[in-house]
C-alpha cells in the first residue's frame, strides 16, 4: 500500500555563504533528530487464521500484537488518506475501518463473496478484490458499493495495490495489470510470468518491486514493466508482499510456512535486518509500513529561534566590521 505525499518548504533570505552554511548544517542535524526521535513509524501485520492486526515499531518491537482482533479471516490492509486502516475479511465479506489505535470506525458487508486484498486511493475510494467473482469492486469512503464489477474478467485474484499516482495494480495469478482509478485499463498484462505475488511496492521513480513467492526472491521492474533486476533479493521464504518507504528501505513480509517474518533491505537489495519481526504464526497475509516524514512546519517552529539568532549575530558582526 502506497500513498502520495505532498512536500512544502520555507526559505529565509540570507545574503552570505557563511550564514547559509550554518543554517544548512543546523537543518540537516535537526532533520536527523526529528527522523530519529519524534517521527517514528509503525508496522501493521495482518494474520489470517488468528484474525488479528498487530502493531510493531520500525525496529520490530511489538506494541500490540492484537491491536485489532476478532476478525474472520482478514485478507488485506490499506491506509486511507484520512489516516484510518481498512481491513477486508474473507469469510464474512466485510470491510472494517479502524483508527490507528484499533478503534472501530465503521464496518460494512459488501456481498456474499470472498474478499482478497484492499487499496484506497487519494480520494478515499476503496477497492477490494472479490475472488469468488473474479473482479475488483469499488466502494465510496462511506463503505457503500458504487461499482460491483469495477474491474472484471480476472482469473486468479491475489491482491490489489495503489501507487499513489492515480493507478491501481491488480495481481491476477502470474500477471500484474495496471488500471486507472476510473476502472479503465492501462495495461492488463504490464508484468507477466511472476510467481503469484500478493502485493507489490513502488519507489519514488515509479519502479516496481515484485515478490516471487515460489522463487523466494524480489524482482525489480521499470514502471513500464521491463525486468531490471531478476534477483534483487534472494533466499527468502515465501515472500508475499513488499513495502517501499520514502526514506529508501524495502520491507518484505515472508509467509515462511506458518512462521512468518518481516525483513528489511536497502533499495539496492542489501541486508539491513532479515529478522526484523519473527515468529509471525497464524497465517501472515499482508502488512503496511508507515514512516512519517518530518513536517516542514515543525522544522520551522523548532528552527526559527536559532535561525533568527544566527541572523542577528551576523548583522551585529557586520556592523562591528563597518565601525572598525
Amino acid at each position: 500500500m502506497q500513498r502520495s505525499k505532498e512536500s512544502t518548504s520555507f526559505s529565509i533570505p540570507m545574503n552570505n555563504s557563511r550564514l547559509r552554511s550554518l543554517v544548512a548544517t543546523f537543518v540537516t542535524l535537526l532533520g536527523g533528530v526529528v527522523l530519529g526521535g519524534l517521527a517514528r513509524g509503525q508496522i501493521y501485520v495482518v494474520r489470517e487464521t488468528l484474525g488479528t492486526v498487530g502493531e510493531y515499531t520500525l525496529s520490530g518491537a511489538p506494541i500490540n500484537a492484537s491491536l485489532i482482533s476478532g476478525l474472520t479471516q482478514p485478507s488485506g490492509i490499506a491506509l486511507g488518506p484520512n489516516g484510518h486502516l481498512y481491513v477486508p475479511s474473507h469469510a464474512n465479506w466485510t470491510i472494517g475501518e479502524y483508527t490507528l489505535s484499533g478503534a472501530v470506525v465503521h464496518s460494512s458487508q459488501v456481498f456474499n463473496s470472498g474478499l482478497v486484498g484492499v487499496a484506497v486511493d487519494g480520494s478515499g475510494n476503496i477497492f477490494v478484490g472479490d475472488n469468488w467473482n473474479n473482479r475488483v469492486t469499488e466502494l465510496n469512503s462511506s463503505g457503500a458499493v458504487t461499482h460491483a464489477s469495477f474491474i472484471s474478467g480476472l482469473s486468479f485474484l491475489n491482491g490489489i495495490d495503489y501507487d499513489g499516482r492515480g493507478h491501481l495494480f491488480v495481481m491476477n495469478g502470474q500477471t500484474i495489470g495496471e488500471y486507472n482509478t476510473d476502472g479503465s485499463a492501462v495495461n492488463t498484462a504490464l508484468i507477466t510470468g511472476t510467481s503469484n505475488p500478493c502485493g507489490i511496492g513502488f519507489d519514488s521513480s515509479g519502479r516496481i518491486y515484485v515478490p516471487q513467492q515460489g522463487l523466494g526472491t524480489i524482482s525489480l521492474y521499470s514502471s513500464s514493466g521491463t525486468l531490471l533486476v531478476p534477483n534483487l533479493v534472494s533466499g527468502l521464504s515465501y515472500p508475499l508482499d513488499v513495502e517501499v518507504t520514502p526514506d529508501g528501505f524495502l520491507y518484505v513480509l515472508e509467509g515462511n510456512l506458518g512462521q512468518g517474518r518481516v525483513s528489511e533491505f536497502t533499495l539496492s537489495g542489501q541486508d539491513v535486518n532479515r529478522s526484523l519481526i519473527t515468529g509471525l504464526s497464524g497465517g501472515p497475509v499482508d502488512f503496511i509500513v508507515m514512516v512519517p516524514e518530518p513536517s516542514s512546519t515543525l522544522l520551522l517552529v523548532i528552527a526559527l529561534p536559532t535561525l533568527l539568532s544566527l541572523r542577528l549575530r551576523e548583522r551585529h558582526r557586520l556592523r562591528l566590521s563597518r565601525d572598525l
